[in-house]
């Protein structure tokens, strides 16, 4: 009986130490790079990838590279599902800053607890400093 008891206090132990560690969270990276066009607008050159499989809670992060004259705001925005054509927020997008020309950014994002009626695809914007230039997609898995 000591033994079972020992054992169950070392398989708690080892739990409470890796939760401490912090174990990895689930992340999904993708890059948008901007640029400028022959008229000396800015232009998405790099679009990011569609991203497939993502759940609930996993972390979303764009990588923003900036090769355009000047700081630009790059931002995601509108999402929309595409089950029902309606504009939803499945993902809580953290403060974002203007990347400076020659630099690099980051869009952080966090895919909500979502219903399951929610889950499905949805097309989104990539806006450059608030006009649509991009409408990629997510897929939001169980």
């Amino acid at each position: 009986m000591k033994r079972t008891l020992f054992c169950t206090g070392l398989a708690t132990a080892s739990l409470g130490a890796g939760l401490l560690l912090g174990q990895p969270e689930n992340k999904i990276e993708r890059s948008i790079v901007v640029g400028t066009d022959t008229s000396g607008g800015c232009i998405v050159a790099g679009a990011p990838a569609d991203i497939q499989s993502a759940r609930r809670n996993f972390r979303v992060v764009w990588n923003v590279t900036n090769n355009c004259n000047g700081a630009t705001l790059v931002t995601v925005d509108n999402f929309v599902h595409e089950a029902d054509n309606k504009r939803k927020d499945p993902i809580q997008i953290g403060a974002v800053e203007p990347v400076p020309q020659g630099g690099t950014g980051a869009i952080n994002g966090r895919i909500k607890n979502l219903p399951n009626n929610e889950l499905g695809t949805y097309k989104y914007d990539v806006l450059i400093d608030g006009v649509v230039a991009l409408d990629p997609r997510i897929d939001i898995d169980r």
